[in-house]
């Protein structure tokens, strides 16, 4: 996953999951001007390569998925710093090595990616408001069906479900961070009142709010 993407992810049933997640700064691969500049900044500056899909069955891209796995069974060593910066140059030898057979295969570069960068930003940044389906399209400059099929094709979610995650995620922020009532985060995050807001909170988490925060 190339930098500043949005992202998340799930299992083939589309359901929570458990994933490694390894975050490497490409800080760490700058020995000199010239590595930057041949082989670094070429590759996370490319808009049009957003991620590279690893599979197992190509063999330079199952060396990569068995780095990860060595990153991150590592680090816990008291060498891991080293081992990792290692494993970090060897991932980073074969995506050099590869990139171009990657972009002339996959075609990565997608408009819709940046629209849905768009609409994402925008729940994030007003989900304590009212917010329609129409509002959400306007934000990437399209209908309410590319709305939809965007947001199925990219997070296998409606946009209404995909603002009610994030409404009830800043809600269980401030259940942990804050003194705030249960009604007072109900309206904080969006939610039109508690009753619905205890009903959704519920249904998706298992737990009524007052219990969840009862439980920290």
């Amino acid at each position: 996953m190339n930098s500043r993407q949005l992202h998340y992810g799930f299992s083939p049933e589309h359901t929570e999951c458990v994933f490694y997640c390894v975050l490497l700064h490409p800080m760490l691969l700058c020995a000199s001007q010239q590595v930057d500049r041949d082989f670094i900044s070429p590759i996370i500056s490319d808009e049009s390569l957003p991620y590279i899909l690893l599979d197992s069955r190509t063999l330079w891209q199952e060396q990569i998925l068995d780095a990860i796995q060595s990153v991150y069974t590592c680090r816990e060593s008291s060498f891991a710093p080293l081992h990792i910066q290692r494993l970090f140059y060897q991932i980073w030898e074969l995506i050099s090595e590869n990139v171009k057979s990657v972009r002339r295969k996959n075609g990565i570069s997608d408009r819709r990616l940046s629209i849905l960068k768009d609409m994402l930003s925008y729940i994030q940044e007003n989900y304590n408001c009212k917010i329609t389906l129409d509002d959400i399209a306007a934000a990437g400059n399209v209908s309410s069906s590319t709305c939809l099929v965007i947001f199925k094709k990219y997070l296998q979610n409606t946009p209404a479900n995909y603002l009610i995650r994030y409404r009830l995620k800043k809600a269980m922020e401030l259940l942990q961070k804050s003194d705030l009532s249960i009604t007072e985060i109900a309206y904080e995050t969006g939610f039109r009142g508690a009753s619905y807001f205890a009903e959704t909170f519920k249904k998706n988490c298992g737990c009524s709010p007052s219990e969840y925060r009862a439980k920290l």
